[in-house]
């Protein structure tokens, strides 16, 4: 799944820090977004797989 940053939220941004800069900082987030997720999915795959053994 890929995140986005809400429209008004890098309207915001753009008004105060300049395009450039709120494009940069934006995708950013969104990399950052997309590396938890990555992460809680691995924890939850690593949990499923203990409960399992646990299980048998």
């Amino acid at each position: 799944m890929h995140y986005t940053v809400p429209r008004e939220l890098f309207e915001d941004l753009v008004k105060n820090v300049g395009k450039e800069s709120a494009e940069k900082f934006v995708n950013a987030i969104e990399r950052f977004l997309e590396v938890i997720q990555k992460e809680s999915q691995k924890e939850i795959s690593e949990k499923k797989e203990t409960l399992k053994a646990e299980l048998y």
